[in-house]
C-alpha cells in the first residue's frame, strides 16, 4: 500500500509540472452529465484524494429537465449548484476534470468567473481520442490552448485523469438508471387496481420510496393502514413482476 501511495504521489507530481498546475491535484473533483434522450437529466460528481477515490464526497444532482440533452447548459448549472454553496468554502478541488475538449473547460472557466471564483483552483478538460483520425491517446486540453498537451510520454499520468473520468463516467449512468427504475416503478403502482391517492401516501409513508416498497413482504403491505388483502396482493404481484423483468433485462 505504502509503494501505491508513492506511485499515486509521483504521478501527481507528474500532472502538476506537465499542465502547469499551481499546486499538486491532490483533491480532483469531476462530473460528468446523463441523460436518455434528453429525459431525466441528471449528473455525478466524484472525487479523488491522493490518487484514489473518496466514495463519501461523491454527490448526485437532478438536473432541469428543460435543458434536455444540452451538455453546456447541463455544466454550467451543475457547477454553479456545487461551487456557489457556502457550505464548504475550504473544501475547494486542487483540479477540476471535465469531460470534453475546449468548449467544456471554457464553460467550466465562465460559471466559475460569474461565481467570482475563477483562478481558486485549475480546470482541465480531457477529450477522448479520435481512432478515426488516427489518435491514439486521450486529449488534455487547457484553457486558452488550442492544442491538446502532448501526453505520450506520460501515460500513467494520463491513465490517471482517465480512471477519473470514466468513474464520473460510472456513477452519473448508474445515477441515472435508478432514476429511470424509479419512475418506471411509480408509473406502474398509480395504474395498479385499487391505489389510489390514499393508499399511495400511506405506502410511501409506511416505506419511505418506491424500492422499499417494492421490497415489503406481502404481509407487510396488507398491514398498512387503509390496505386490504386484495389491495396488497395487487401491489406484491405488479411490484414483484416488474422487479423480475428489470433483472432479466439487466442481465441481458
Amino acid at each position: 500500500r505504502t509503494d501505491r501511495r508513492a506511485e499515486d504521489r509521483v504521478l501527481l507530481e507528474i500532472l502538476q509540472k506537465k499542465l502547469h498546475l499551481p499546486r499538486l491535484p491532490a483533491r480532483i473533483e469531476c462530473f460528468d452529465n446523463s441523460n436518455l434522450s434528453g429525459t431525466n437529466p441528471v449528473a455525478g460528481m466524484v472525487v479523488f484524494v491522493q490518487g484514489r477515490p473518496r466514495k463519501q464526497d461523491y454527490r448526485k444532482f437532478t438536473l432541469n429537465p428543460v435543458f434536455g440533452s444540452d451538455d453546456y447548459a447541463a455544466m454550467a448549472e451543475v457547477l454553479t449548484r456545487r461551487f456557489q454553496s457556502a457550505s464548504a468554502p475550504d473544501i475547494w478541488p486542487d483540479l477540476l476534470l471535465v469531460d470534453g475538449g475546449k468548449g467544456q473547460p471554457n464553460v467550466a472557466l465562465a460559471v466559475l468567473k460569474k461565481l467570482a471564483i475563477d483562478g481558486r483552483f485549475a480546470v482541465i478538460g480531457l477529450a477522448k481520442k479520435n481512432e478515426v483520425k488516427g489518435e491514439a491517446i486521450d486529449k488534455v486540453y487547457l484553457p486558452g490552448r488550442s492544442n491538446p498537451v502532448p501526453m505520450a510520454r506520460q501515460l500513467k499520468a494520463l491513465h490517471l485523469l482517465e480512471r477519473v473520468r470514466d468513474e464520473a463516467h460510472r456513477f452519473a449512468i448508474s445515477f441515472h438508471r435508478q432514476r429511470r427504475q424509479s419512475k418506471a416503478l411509480i408509473s406502474v403502482i398509480d395504474d395498479i387496481p385499487g391505489i389510489g391517492a390514499k393508499r399511495k401516501r400511506a405506502l410511501f409513508h409506511r416505506f419511505g420510496d418506491i424500492r422499499g416498497i417494492a421490497a415489503a413482504t406481502f404481509n407487510e403491505l396488507a398491514a398498512v393502514p387503509g390496505m386490504n388483502r386484495m389491495a396488497a396482493e395487487n401491489v406484491y404481484r405488479y411490484l414483484t413482476s416488474v422487479s423480475t423483468i428489470n433483472s432479466t433485462d439487466q442481465s441481458t
